[in-house]
């Protein structure tokens, strides 16, 4: 029975949804963006945008996203390898920012350390 509900109810739905998540991905990867030239995060000020890395990210300290008192400031951060984040590390969003609107793409992983 339960075979039966997913099969006719949710299956549909999932596929729905990966079609949807394939197109807006597609969409990330043409638009275009501000180069991060360092992998490191640490340190920087990013301001509503698109950066674009060709390689790795990592964030060990703290990278500041600043909405410049745009409630509505949009923020994507792609990285076309992985995003490596230490313990104790921080985004914080200031200047009107919130949650909703930092985007972060990763192609490949997201690696967190473990606190044990």
């Amino acid at each position: 029975m339960l075979k039966h509900f997913f099969l006719t109810h949710l299956a549909p739905l999932a596929a729905a949804a990966q079609a949807d998540l394939v197109l807006v991905y597609a969409g990330i990867l043409a638009l275009s963006g501000s180069p991060i030239r360092s992998s490191a995060l640490d340190g920087m000020t990013l301001t509503p945008g698109i950066y674009k890395s060709n390689s790795y990210l990592t964030l060990e300290s703290v990278v500041t996203i600043d909405a410049q008192g745009d409630s509505n400031s949009v923020f994507v951060i792609y990285s076309a390898s992985y995003l490596a984040v230490s313990p104790g590390s921080t985004m914080v969003l200031v200047n009107g920012g919130e949650s909703r609107e930092a985007r972060p793409v990763i192609v490949d992983t997201v690696m967190c350390d473990i606190i044990p």
